[in-house]
């Protein structure tokens, strides 16, 4: 899927017809929010006929384009509409970082992204777990 297949369809939801110059600052706000909250690295789009391959299909028309379609109506002052899509896409992020591990390959994931961290237990073994030394 590109930006003019991402356009194409928030032109649709919110039956308005935004260039694709526009959509694309959306859409990268849109993986600016994904990066910062998953501790992802995926790439902004840049074009407007290179596939966009570093999410599914799937989840660019649940992430994506609903984050598009509330910059759409953010802009003409819909505000009603504007909310019904940012919740759409509140809704698809929660189900992205319960699926973050098989959605995006390991080339987009920064330090951190597992959620796994090392915990140095080393000084508290050379003073003891409380704090006490014997």
């Amino acid at each position: 899927m590109n930006l003019a297949d991402i356009t194409q369809a928030a032109n649709a939801f919110t039956d308005e017809n935004y260039n694709s110059t526009i959509i694309m600052h959306y859409v990268n706000a849109a993986i600016g929010i994904i990066n910062s909250r998953l501790k992802a690295k995926l790439p902004f789009i840049t074009s407007t006929v290179d596939d966009y391959d570093a999410l599914d299909d799937s989840w660019i028309m649940s992430l994506l384009v609903p984050y598009a379609a509330y910059g759409i109506k953010m802009n003409d002052g819909s505000l009603n509409e504007a909310q019904n899509y940012l919740m759409a896409f509140e809704s698809a992020m929660r189900d992205l970082e319960e699926s973050k591990l098989t959605a995006i390959s390991e080339e987009y994931r920064e330090p951190g992204f597992d959620g796994v961290y090392k915990a140095d237990l080393s000084r508290g073994i050379n003073i003891g777990w409380f704090g006490r030394r014997r």
